[in-house]
């Protein structure tokens, strides 16, 4: 029994953990041209986490797993 608890408990913590992870979202933003656009602010909807586009266009960001959307501006 006690053996069953103990390895109930460590699954229990297993998926605890893995579903507070983050994930990287990586991206390009560009125009009706495909240029790239330059300085698009890029945001979780709370505004937690946010980034900003490069000279390219291109964009980096860690986000929890649980978020679906992100916000561009």
């Amino acid at each position: 029994m006690r053996k069953l608890i103990l390895t109930l408990t460590a699954a229990f913590c297993f998926l605890l953990s893995a579903s507070a992870q983050n994930r990287t979202v990586t991206g390009r933003v560009t125009n009706d041209k495909d240029a790239p656009l330059e300085g698009v602010n890029i945001a979780t909807p709370d505004g937690q986490r946010a980034t900003q586009t490069d000279k390219e266009g291109k964009f980096s960001l860690s986000v929890p797993s649980s978020v679906t959307t992100l916000v561009f501006s």
